[in-house]
């Protein structure tokens, strides 16, 4: 039975069931019949060639990949276009497009002959510079002196601290000895300046004993200053006494000052520094005449021929690092909030037929760049398995994987419809019934969708590449109540067909 026979039978049918149900079907069968009568008009009014593109295919289930394609150029990271810095005649060119050399070998040099007397004084200079930074760095004379000095400093000092030590025989707090000690100095110094204020006065001074009578009261300060540091020690604060202490107090300075030597030769990290910087300067201006690698790379490019005059600026030496090769794409505004740092990435070249690279994610810029009209976003993707045939500048075509579902039932889009705003597949069962059912997408790519939430399964049969368009026209306000009531209808299953697996 064709398929608009089939479908003009059933609504032969359904009439015939109205007319006996009438009261129980009149609310649900009036979207029932709508949905046969367009579907006949659909199908077979006359239209014999969108009939023939309807066929049914079987659900199956696979890997899902969503992806966002996007095309951009290979540039190698660092890369650099390395130039002369001063003007002369290419000397040597040391190497060859292809090769590869480390960082800091001189790929090539300007002739002597040619350089700007400015630097071959540099070369000069150069010499005595770094031999005053190997001495500032390496030389310890200056260093071992202070060293020798210190440690006889320190040896000194414990000497003189043990002689001073020896005379606390009532073990009392050094700090309140210190303290007692200081006073009856300050007492004693005092006494001095009274009695040589006293002793310079004649005899009939009419302030002489009022000058006595205050250097007896010193006298007496410094006396009882003087009795209780030796209650303090336990022994006579006596000349030896005093002459141990003073000793001590001269060896702690000396160490001191033998400590501040000595870190001044040990921390000379400003001289070294100065030392340096000046041998840098020189090495600059001597290195202006040569090419040198600033990293470990590739030589992919050479200008310099020996015998050339060059300028300053002047491009001599292309040098890439092979190794880390990365992809710079822009992405819309629309699509750049779906892509993420380590998202894999299938790539392509149109300069490498019949292979496939992987990369993966590893810049997303922060800010867009609408310079083009349209807001887009830098998106840098590095190859994680680069080879020797991929070089810079090509154009790759990446394939940012943004979402991946592993053994999810595919839907083909074409089985998906939309009618008043709600998605809808037609299920076909297994007596060829045709159920339209309401379902909500996932995720959906070029030729598939993932449903969400969906009762659909691996083996059941949809029917696609129904236009649904002009239904929305005349199904007014049934929307999705529409389908509801059970109605049904049939179809010769002899044109299924399974849709392609992924």
């Amino acid at each position: 039975m064709k398929f608009k026979e089939m479908l003009t039978s059933s609504a032969q049918k359904f009439t015939q069931y109205y007319k006996d149900h009438k009261k129980r079907t009149i609310a649900i069968g009036s979207g029932v019949l709508v949905i046969i009568i367009l579907l006949v008009t659909i199908l077979g009014g006359g239209n014999k060639q969108q009939s023939s593109a309807t066929q049914i295919l079987t659900l199956s289930t696979g890997n899902f990949s969503k992806t966002i394609d996007i095309v951009g150029n290979v540039k190698a990271v660092p890369s650099a276009a390395i130039t002369w810095g001063t003007s002369g005649t290419v000397g040597d060119v040391y190497y060859n497009v292809g090769d590869s050399i480390s960082e800091g070998t001189v790929i090539a040099k300007l002739a002597d002959s040619s350089v700007s007397a400015s630097i071959l004084e540099a070369q000069s200079d150069l010499l005595s510079a770094q031999y005053e930074l190997d001495r500032v760095m390496n030389s310890d004379s200056d260093f071992q002196t202070a060293a020798q000095a210190l440690e006889d400093a320190e040896y000194d000092y414990r000497a003189k601290k043990d002689a001073r030590d020896y005379w606390n025989f009532n073990g009392t707090d050094q700090a309140l000895i210190d303290q007692a000690r200081s006073a009856y100095h300050t007492a004693d110094n005092e006494v001095w300046n009274l009695q040589k204020q006293y002793d310079a006065m004649v005899a009939d001074d009419p302030d002489r004993e009022n000058a006595n009578t205050t250097l007896q009261d010193a006298i007496l300060v410094r006396d009882k200053a003087l009795r209780n540091l030796n209650y303090l020690l336990g022994h006579s604060y006596d000349h030896s006494v005093e002459t141990d202490y003073i000793e001590y107090d001269m060896a702690a300075a000396t160490l001191e000052e033998a400590r501040i030597t000595y870190q001044r030769y040990l921390d000379n990290s400003d001289e070294v520094a100065a030392a340096q910087a000046k041998v840098q300067a020189l090495e600059n201006t001597v290195n202006s005449a040569s090419i040198i690698a600033p990293f470990d790379g590739v030589i992919t490019d050479i200008s310099a021929n020996a015998g050339e005059s060059v300028t300053s600026g002047e491009t001599a030496v292309q040098l890439d690092n092979l190794n880390n090769l990365v992809i710079e794409v822009s992405v819309s505004e629309v699509d750049v909030n779906d892509i993420e740092i380590g998202q894999p990435v299938n790539i392509t070249f149109d300069a490498i037929p019949n292979k496939e690279y992987q990369g993966m994610v590893t810049g997303i810029s922060q800010a867009g760049d609408d310079s083009s009209g349209i807001v887009e976003f830098k998106v840098s993707i590095t190859v994680t398995n680069p080879d020797d045939e991929i070089k810079p500048r090509f154009t790759a075509v990446a394939s940012i994987i943004v979402q991946e579902i592993e053994n999810a039932v595919l839907v083909p889009n074409l089985a998906i419809q939309s009618l008043n705003g709600n998605s809808i597949v037609m299920v076909v069962a297994d007596d060829g019934s045709i159920t339209p059912t309401p379902v909500e997408v996932e995720a959906s790519g070029d030729s598939y969708s993932v449903l969400k939430n969906s009762t659909l399964k691996e083996g059941d049969q949809v029917v696609v590449q129904l236009d649904l368009a002009s239904i929305s026209d005349f199904a007014g306000g049934f929307g999705g109540a529409m389908f509801m009531g059970g109605g049904e209808m049939r179809v010769n299953r002899a044109s299924d067909q399974q849709p392609p697996q992924q």
